[in-house]
């Protein structure tokens, strides 16, 4: 978890204690120019945690595996969409990923003409070449291949 950045104001409040603070996802472009500043990082490319809950559903299904840190596994809702879930089974809670990446990747130049200039990658689910593939692209802000799976998150929906 993080703390929540959403205006000016809790901006100014987190700089007192921290030397940075990421962005939200839900800002739209004109609320995120409102808190450029160089303490804020934007993440670019991710799978956002969409809940965190302590019923296991490891536990739920009799296969509870306690001496493991983190499983993959996936809930299929009605429009037959999955959603990636890691179980950790040590501390026994769960985390559910939204199944679309958020990626900003076309959006880095105009950020960077805004004004910002420190970006995050979070990688959860991919594997190696993926990961590969998506740094390397990002070195070069030319986009990836993978466009076509990506949502494109709400801060550049106007």
């Amino acid at each position: 978890s993080s703390l929540y950045t959403w205006n000016i104001n809790a901006l100014n409040f987190i700089k007192q204690y921290f030397k940075s603070t990421t962005a939200p996802l839900e800002l739209s472009v004109h609320e995120l120019v409102e808190l450029k500043d160089k303490s804020v990082i934007i993440s670019i490319y991710g799978h956002a945690p969409l809940m965190k809950s302590a019923n296991c559903i490891r536990k739920t299904s009799g296969n509870c595996g306690k001496d493991t840190f983190n499983h993959e596994y996936s809930l299929i809702d009605r429009k037959n969409i999955n959603t990636p879930v890691l179980c950790n089974c040590i501390h026994c809670f769960n985390i559910c990923y939204n199944s679309f990446p958020t990626s900003l990747h076309k959006q880095f130049n105009d950020l960077c003409t805004k004004g910002f200039y420190d970006f995050r990658l979070d990688f959860t689910l991919e594997d190696a070449s993926l990961v590969t593939s998506i740094f390397c692209s990002s070195i070069g802000a030319v986009g990836i291949l993978f466009l076509n799976f990506l949502s494109f998150g709400l801060q550049f929906r106007y």
